[in-house]
């Protein structure tokens, strides 16, 4: 008799069923949601439309609810799984921009890609690999003398922007009375003054300028 009495107070107060399934989405189940909100009525048994009304909404806000939070949750496990990855491509980028920065601008592309361990691989990479190079030949040629120039944070290019960096200068030099058979074109063209740094023109050439077996021997 009490179950038929509950039985009928919940179809008086509800004039329109509530379709709740309609509401399930794609990941949920339909019949966990039905089977959600009859759960309600059966332990608050409403018997005003009003009630109904304010029950349904409850459980349509506790669905909403779960969720908010199961999307946050989602949302922060997503930044944790790609945390590393996205670090990583952005470190890649970085190093990206420093390595197109170096012939024209070597001081703040090298400042750069010391702060980053990534970058500090790079730059170890392109010395070891002009060292095979020296030990190979005995001397740096074209690109390659230009890259170590720049790697010491000078620029190469154009040639009269070796008078900005004594340590560019030398290298150019140096690798020039390195090689095997230099041409006196070339030693002409870097004792033009334009090309020299000030701070070599009061000094004497015997304090820099060394003979082509010294040059050698300061690259091995």
């Amino acid at each position: 008799m009490a179950q038929h009495t509950k039985s009928h107070r919940l179809l008086t107060a509800r004039r329109e069923r509530f379709l709740i399934e309609e509401y399930a989405l794609l990941t949920e189940s339909a019949s966990d949601l039905r089977e959600r909100l009859d759960e309600w009525y059966d332990f608050y048994e409403p018997t005003t439309p009003g009630e109904c009304e304010l029950l349904e909404l409850a459980v349509m806000s506790s669905v909403q609810r779960r969720r908010v939070l199961g999307q946050l949750t989602e949302l922060v496990n997503q930044k944790i799984r790609t945390a590393f990855f996205d670090f990583d491509c952005a470190q890649e980028d970085e190093v990206e921009r420093y390595r197109a920065m170096l012939a024209t601008s070597p001081g703040a592309a090298i400042l750069g890609l010391k702060r980053s361990a990534l970058g500090l691989r790079h730059l170890i990479m392109r010395w070891e690999r002009l060292e095979r190079l020296l030990q190979r030949d005995g001397t740096w040629y074209g690109g390659d003398r230009n890259e170590a120039i720049n790697c010491q944070g000078a620029r190469a290019t154009p040639p009269e922007s070796l008078s900005e960096s004594e340590a560019g200068y030398l290298t150019w030099l140096y690798c020039l009375m390195a090689q095997p058979a230099p041409k006196d074109k070339d030693f002409v063209a870097i004792g033009q003054e334009s090309w020299t740094p000030p701070a070599l023109y009061d000094r004497e050439p015997r304090d820099w300028l060394g003979e082509p077996p010294v040059c050698r021997k300061i690259f091995d």
